[in-house]
């Protein structure tokens, strides 16, 4: 019984020996500006303070992990936010902005990664400073650590269009096994100003053949510089399709009070899915944030040309025409009257292949009202000629 409880003393020394991370704590924290490079980038804020950051704002986090004895290593430490809860839940942050409110921001400051800066941390848990890294390419440091040591490393972050205003996001390191490491001070903390720079009044997506019209409306305008639009759909995940650096409909206006119009075509919009679209604002200093979103569902091209019935019919005062083109090519639809004669003149144009939805409200070519009747609505392609009749009641 004595040689049982000796081995398992020894068992139980040997593994707090081991138990490297146990006396591995976070400490003291600062917040610098992404700006200038290694060595010129500036504290924003002082040590162990929150700061206030909008969405699209890059922004870097040094952390001090202090080893109080036995040393301890990892092969994979990250670092993590809680939204308004300094207890968690934690998510770990990675390069990928299209879900988490923050990403690992690719900065193009950042030569090596190795810590240079001279300006360290002031009143560290122990003088015997260790150099640590800078990260802006995953989110992770393998590290092995002295014992009571300080260690330094820093997280280069981009507040994504998720970031929520008002909010304030907690952050802290975790390790492999996505544990935390014990608190020595306060959590770094940031809070989410209430900075967008554009009012937006509507936006909207419609089909229009094989493409999707997105149209958009602000309200005003505050130090606008331009949109950017993404999309994902049933087959795919978020993707940019359009920004104001490659497409001047897109480049804002500003400053403005007064409403402003914006129209942009999604040319390859995938066909038979629902496709959702969100628009995204940057202003002169390059923050992004997303302003509004909306959603639908393409239908698939047309196998075969179809012109449908009139809706409604009878009708007063309009009714809607709905026609499908399996190819593109040039169409005419035109409204007759009972003798044969135009009446008025629809559509005359080329139009890629897909569905159509026109409304006719009963007047003719001159803009005025036609009597009541019996009128045809003919739809013309180069190898195609549909008739379709509906009745307007006076």
């Amino acid at each position: 019984m004595k040689l049982l409880r000796i081995s398992v003393l020894i068992i139980f020394l040997t593994l707090l020996a081991t138990e490297t991370w146990a006396q591995a704590r976070q400490g003291h924290y600062r917040w610098r500006n992404d700006n200038g490079n290694d060595s010129t980038a500036t504290w924003c804020g002082i040590q162990d303070d929150s700061i206030f950051i909008s969405a699209g704002t890059n922004i870097r986090l040094r952390i001090e992990l202090f080893c109080e004895m036995n040393g301890f290593s990892d092969s994979n430490i990250k670092l993590a936010y809680s939204v308004n809860n300094s207890n968690g839940p934690w998510t770990a942050i990675t390069t990928d902005g299209s879900v988490n409110a923050f990403k690992i921001a690719l900065s193009p400051h950042i030569a090596d990664g190795r810590l240079t800066f001279n300006e360290y941390l002031t009143n560290s848990c122990d003088p015997f400073f260790g150099f640590g890294r800078i990260t802006d390419a995953a989110n992770s440091f393998a590290v092995a650590l002295s014992e009571s040591t300080s260690y330094e490393f820093e997280w280069c972050l981009q507040a994504t269009v998720h970031v929520v205003s008002y909010n304030a996001y907690y952050f802290r390191v975790i390790k492999s096994d996505n544990s935390s490491l014990t608190g020595y001070n306060h959590y770094p903390v940031v809070s989410v100003e209430n900075s967008l720079p554009v009012a937006l009044a509507a936006f909207t997506a419609q089909q229009q053949g094989k493409n999707v019209q997105l149209n958009w409306t602000t309200a005003s305008e505050t130090n606008n510089l331009g949109f950017i639009l993404e999309r994902r759909s049933s087959q795919t995940d978020w993707q940019t399709i359009a920004s104001y650096q490659t497409d001047a409909a897109l480049q804002g206006k500003g400053n403005t009070t007064t409403n402003t119009g914006y129209t942009y075509t999604d040319t390859n919009a995938p066909q038979n899915a629902a496709c959702e679209y969100r628009l995204c604002d940057v202003d002169i200093h390059g923050a992004v944030a997303q302003i509004g979103s909306t959603q639908l569902n393409v239908a698939a091209i047309p196998t075969a040309f179809v012109l449908e019935p009139a809706y409604p019919n009878p009708f007063n005062p309009a009714t809607n025409i709905r026609f499908h083109l399996a190819q593109d090519g040039l169409v005419k639809l035109t409204v007759l009257d009972m003798l044969g004669r135009a009446v008025k003149t629809i559509d005359n144009t080329w139009l890629p292949a897909g569905s159509y939805t026109r409304t006719w409200n009963a007047v003719n070519d001159y803009n005025q009202s036609v009597t009541g009747g019996v009128y045809f609505f003919r739809l013309e392609t180069a190898n195609t000629n549909l008739v379709q009749k509906a009745v307007l009641i006076r």
